[in-house]
């Protein structure tokens, strides 16, 4: 595992240019961060930089307002979408839309959206989370952190996805047909 080279922004993009198969391709980036406003401060927060095919690749829905865009990304804006225990304990029965966040040591966003309840899994919530587009979260966070590459294939052909994904990273990384 040590000896893998990381996945990172030059893989997500040849992938998104040259694989023709996957409904979504979604880069996500993560780091746990501390949560604050006013008062209110939420520690452990699962922090996501992605872009706007993570509401496809991760199987999520808008409760309210929007998702990030691809245009959020480019411009390394400061919008962020709230899980909905992010909702629930930072801004119970107000709307969060347009709130401000401070995230982590510096970071600060402004809430554009909140995602529908999507429960536990493994004993853990999935729903204490916020999403960024993912060159502002690399700018706040670290530009040098790996990826992690969501394909979401066709219906009926995950084999064949999952082929072609492997076919475009080698030839992306330059491997002949014997190499590892």
């Amino acid at each position: 595992l040590r000896n893998r080279p990381s996945v990172g922004q030059f893989d997500y993009r040849s992938l998104r240019a040259n694989a023709k198969l996957p409904v979504a391709i979604a880069p996500v980036a993560n780091t746990e961060a501390v949560v604050t406003r006013a008062e209110k401060e939420l520690k452990h927060v699962d922090v996501r930089g992605t872009t706007e095919a993570f509401l496809e690749a991760g199987g999520w829905a808008l409760r309210r307002g929007r998702f990030i865009s691809d245009l959020d990304d480019e411009l390394g804006s400061d919008a962020c979408v709230i899980g909905a225990d992010i909702e629930e304990a930072v801004f119970k029965d107000q709307n969060p839309l347009g709130q401000r966040l401070k995230v982590g040591p510096t970071t600060r966003c402004t809430v554009v959206g909140s995602l529908v309840r999507k429960g536990t899994a493994f004993g853990r919530s999935q729903d204490g989370l916020i999403v960024m587009p993912l060159s502002s979260f690399l700018r706040s966070f670290g530009a040098k952190r790996g990826l992690t590459i969501a394909v979401v294939a066709p219906a009926g052909k995950v084999m064949q996805t999952e082929d072609e994904v492997i076919s475009v990273m080698r030839a992306a990384r330059r491997l002949g047909p014997d190499q590892d």
